[in-house]
């Protein structure tokens, strides 16, 4: 084997590793949500959706947007239960006051 050879074979074996992509689960059953992830720190998807009463791909939209606070990790996305519930009390306001009405 080339030098060539070895070295892209090389460099797809670590791609895979690193961005291996989401795992795969049948279509009713979601990661779950319990103790396992309230210790990691991170919120899902499917969670977030619950609490929010949208779909998952709309919480994938909101992200791509960056109306919720997460960060993408290959085609990952990590959000962390701090972040979304400071979101989730502050409404989604980012720091500003929007002024509803007339002039204040």
């Amino acid at each position: 084997m080339s030098a060539e050879r070895a070295y892209d074979q090389k460099q797809r074996q670590a791609s895979s590793l690193i961005c291996s992509g989401p795992v795969v689960l049948p279509k009713n059953q979601t990661r779950p949500t319990t103790a396992a992830n309230a210790v990691s720190g991170r919120i899902s998807i499917p969670e977030i959706a619950k609490r929010l009463s949208i779909g998952r791909l709309a919480v994938y939209a909101m992200l791509e947007q960056g109306m919720l606070p997460g960060i993408r990790l290959c085609r990952r996305w990590i959000v962390t239960r701090h972040a979304y519930e400071q979101w989730e009390r502050t409404c989604g306001t980012t720091g500003f006051q929007r002024q509803v009405g007339g002039n204040v």
